[in-house]
């Protein structure tokens, strides 16, 4: 091709992979000549080399749409269940999650662990938030955290302490040690070393109150309603109310 100048080509903005892109040397000593084509490749060839995949923490299974991490041996298992981290963590309910700790196990439909070690939520809708070697095996129940706790009725919760069972159908123990409800539903422990006999009551065990209104009504076993008053000398007297 004869010499040409500039301004004798048409304008073209966009270059073909087979043009030729025309320079010299950083030091003027000699011209440069590559296509365009070659110029691309030799730029990706060095993003390739020198540039390292970015980690992903988290893995996807396009089957059961579940996420657990990449690291730590967790598994997630269930149906659109959930491990966030930890270790050895183990999500196998329908839409289960753990979050974090070792070797907790939510293992029914929507069930969750908060973290903690050795925890175990394995029925629908049951919830472990921490602590160690807690469990909740019923509908609904819960348990807040401690150590040894045990929420085992439907809608049971236990909200920590040591040791604790709550066995009764929507019973409660708040938290102390060594608290049981005895299969009782309706129960509620606060305090220590409590055992529950009979279904619908308190146990508790002192209690002081303070700021008491001039009377306080009371309904006893067969549905009477009593009110109960501290007299001026200090006795407390009941009436039918």
């Amino acid at each position: 091709m004869s010499s040409q100048n500039f301004t004798n080509f048409n304008l073209r903005s966009i270059p073909l992979t087979g043009d030729y892109l025309v320079g010299y040397s950083y030091d003027g000593s000699a011209e440069l000549r590559t296509t365009v084509g070659s110029l691309v490749q030799g730029i990706s060839s060095i993003i390739n080399n020198n540039i390292t995949p970015s980690f992903n923490p988290y893995s996807f299974n396009a089957n059961t749409s579940a996420i657990q991490t990449t690291i730590g041996g967790n598994s997630a298992l269930g149906q659109f269940s959930n491990v966030e981290g930890g270790y050895g963590n183990l999500a196998s309910g329908l839409y289960s999650n753990v979050n974090g700790g070792t070797i907790n196990v939510a293992g029914s439909a929507w069930a969750t662990v908060g973290g903690g070690n050795l925890n175990q939520a394995l029925s629908g809708y049951s919830v472990v938030a921490g602590g160690w070697s807690n469990c909740a095996t019923n509908w609904a129940s819960s348990v807040g955290g401690g150590y040894g706790n045990r929420a085992l009725g439907s809608g049971t919760y236990v909200g920590g302490g040591l040791n604790n069972t709550a066995s009764g159908t929507y019973s409660a123990i708040l938290g102390g040690q060594n608290n049981t409800t005895n299969n009782l539903s309706g129960t509620f422990i606060v305090g220590t070393g409590l055992s529950a006999v009979s279904a619908n009551y308190t146990y508790i065990n002192n209690l002081e109150l303070g700021n008491l209104p001039s009377s306080i009504i009371l309904r006893d076993a067969n549905n009477v309603r009593w009110k109960m008053f501290v007299t001026t000398s200090g006795t407390v007297s009941a009436v039918l109310a």
